[in-house]
């Protein structure tokens, strides 16, 4: 894999500002290939699993103890501690320079000391027979709580990624071709926005079990839920544009940002109404949407448009092509279109992505049934378009290939997830901070911006060495999950405040009456 790290030569740099160079470090890459950012995604479930086999030896050696709660304020540290060097700090190794051979050495350490420790605790179960019934009819009882435990641990994890990779991007020890492509092919940061889409889709109203509720409900509670995401991503453009902070601009376009993508994701489909069962909830729409805008991209000339159109209109309000070639193109120009296709063009790709997340999660991940059969399916239509049909993978567009391929990495790493909580069912929690993570999602990825924010401005990040930026991104990290905690607390003491508040008032009521 013959990569240019930094495609800015020495003397172009110097004539550059700050800001220029930032912006130049980020753009122009070509990516990697789809295995090795498989290979940095699953440093979370070898992290996960080995925390908890760790947990389970442990709690096996601790069986009958009485704990008071200085023990169990000692036992949630030191939990957490493990999770920050089993599974924090391999997220963050695997996402450096420092992958080859440390990372991979440090998976290596890990996946072997889950497979001992397995052995271990099974040749200790088979001098209890007694005990081995029992736990093979435990396993049963608690599928439910397997299911939602590898799903939680899943979804943690994308966000968890997400935050070293949006930091340690700006920094040196962050490999070139795991940024974002320019154009085409495969980069570590491409699949971020498409796993969150993904993911959205698989714990939705239609993929879950459940009661129904009138549409009209549902769509005024889906509508609401925009609004934050709205408005902080109006404040981003805002603060990005005050504060003359590095922008990446193809990557959604001069006013986009991610949030206004996760805007749409929730109330695109909040507003269609299911007329049909045959329609929301299987695989028809999402690959309706992406063959018809695949050809839209192919021979409708969008992808050009996409890739070349200039960002403001003419005097005509047409977005003409430079290109002299006879594949030169003209297209009436909408100014804010033009400034943001990549965002709003994007769309269609992420709400197929969306839609075949509802698609698993409906037929698959909520019904028990195996994850191995999608995953197969999504893979050879992956290999069939990238190699067959011979469409180039786009992030920018996000075309057929990068869809296929973004769903089929997104339903392989929840099949391992799925495994690797089949295996450590018995005992085997999750770890906290990941738990809590997934509960406060939203605050925690604006925190996680906000904090990203701060060390840019506050950080040459382009003079620190690899060494000290490694730490200085795990550092980040463990930040991040402390805020999580405390914004977890914050959430909970109120909600249990207005719990009490309205018990009272009900006991009150009760001596009036």
């Amino acid at each position: 894999m013959n990569q240019v790290e930094n495609d800015v030569d020495a003397s172009t740099i110097e004539m550059l500002s700050y800001k220029e160079q930032k912006e130049a470090f980020v753009t122009g890459h070509e990516g990697t290939t789809p295995w090795e950012v498989l290979l940095v995604c699953l440093s979370a479930p070898i992290g996960v699993a080995c925390y908890q086999q760790l947990m389970i030896y442990n709690n096996a050696g601790s069986r009958g103890k009485v704990e008071d709660n200085n023990s169990i304020m000692s036992s949630r540290i030191q939990s957490i501690l493990l999770e920050a060097i089993l599974v924090w700090f391999p997220m963050v190794l695997c996402q450096t320079k420092f992958l080859y051979p440390y990372g991979v050495a440090f998976l290596t350490i890990q996946s072997t000391i889950v497979l001992a420790l397995r052995r271990l605790i099974l040749s200790k179960k088979k001098n209890k027979p007694h005990a081995s019934s029992n736990s093979s009819k435990n396993d049963y009882e608690d599928s439910s709580k397997i299911r939602l435990d590898f799903l939680t641990a899943y979804r943690s994890s994308i966000l968890y990624l997400t935050f070293v990779a949006i930091l340690a991007v700006d920094f040196h020890v962050f490999p070139r071709r795991f940024a974002k492509t320019e154009v085409y092919g495969y980069g570590l940061m491409d699949v971020g926005a498409a796993s969150f889409c993904f993911s959205a889709g698989l714990v939705s109203r239609q993929a879950k079990p459940q009661r129904p509720t009138a549409t009209s409900q549902i769509n005024l509670k889906q509508v609401l839920h925009t609004l934050p995401l709205v408005i902080i991503g109006l404040l981003r453009t805002w603060t990005n544009k005050e504060l003359d902070y590095q922008e990446h601009v193809s990557e959604y376009g001069v006013h986009w940002n991610f949030f206004f993508t996760m805007g749409v994701m929730v109330i695109v489909p909040s507003i269609m109404v299911p007329a049909k069962p045959t329609l929301r909830g299987t695989w028809i729409l999402p690959a309706a949407i992406l063959v018809l805008y695949q050809l839209a991209l192919s021979f409708g000339k969008l992808q050009d448009y996409i890739e070349t159109a200039p960002r403001k209109c003419d005097a005509n309000h047409n977005a003409t092509s430079s290109s002299s070639d006879s594949s030169s193109w003209s297209l009436p120009c909408v100014g804010f279109v033009a400034a943001n296709r990549e965002g709003i063009f994007g769309c269609l790709g992420y709400l197929s992505l969306y839609f075949i997340g509802e698609y698993i999660g409906r037929d698959f991940l909520w019904k028990r049934k195996p994850l191995w059969k999608p995953t197969i399916v999504l893979v050879m239509l992956f290999l069939v378009s990238s190699q067959v049909v011979a469409i180039t993978v786009s992030r920018r567009s996000t075309n057929l290939t990068f869809c296929l391929w973004a769903a089929a990495h997104n339903v392989l790493l929840l099949a391992v997830f799925e495994e690797v909580m089949k295996k450590n069912n018995k005992c085997g929690r999750l770890p906290i901070v990941m738990e809590t993570v997934n509960r406060v999602g939203l605050p925690i990825f604006l925190i996680a911006n906000l904090l990203t924010g701060l060390v840019n401005l506050t950080i040459p990040t382009l003079e620190v060495a690899d060494g000290p930026a490694l730490w200085i991104v795990f550092g980040y990290i463990c930040l991040v999950g402390g805020a999580a905690m405390l914004v977890d607390w914050a959430i909970q003491s109120v909600l249990l405040g207005k719990a009490s508040k309205a018990e009272k008032e009900e006991e009150e009521a009760k001596k009036k009456d």
